[in-house]
């Protein structure tokens, strides 16, 4: 949503120099880490890192022009978010960890399924009252649809 409100604007000639710039940090930043000997995990962190500066890039960009608080976008978006993939990511790890030391296609559905279950009631849990009541009434339409 955020980079539609920016196009949206019609200026984005600076955003995109900004973002492409940071963007492009991606290949030297995993030929550094695969250097080092890190794993490929390593390697995806930094590029979420990467992905994460380019999202408050964007925020910056969005206040610019519209005025859009940080603090309201950080409280209301980014840390309902990143308690959802902590948590949902501490959960599978953990559980693939102590349960499944092989890897098979039994343990490959085990961890599916706890995931979808982890994130979506991580995903409710989280929501607002009013996106809550949205996201049934969604529901609601397209059961009645069916």
């Amino acid at each position: 949503g955020l980079m539609s409100v920016i196009q949206a604007t019609g200026i984005v000639r600076n955003y995109l120099v900004a973002v492409s710039v940071i963007m492009l940090l991606n290949i030297p930043l995993a030929f550094v880490l695969l250097k080092m000997g890190c794993d490929a995990p390593i390697v995806i962190v930094g590029m979420i890192l990467i992905e994460i500066v380019i999202c408050f890039i964007r925020v910056f960009f969005v206040h610019k022009l519209t005025g859009l608080l940080v603090v309201d976008f950080v409280k209301n978006v980014f840390i309902p978010i990143g308690i959802l993939y902590l948590v949902s990511s501490a959960t599978i790890y953990t559980i693939q960890k102590i349960y499944f030391e092989n890897s098979n296609l039994w343990s490959f559905l085990i961890i599916t399924i706890t995931a979808v279950v982890v994130i979506s009631v991580l995903s409710y849990a989280l929501l607002t009252n009013g996106e809550r009541k949205f996201f049934l009434d969604l529901i609601k339409k397209r059961v009645k649809k069916s």
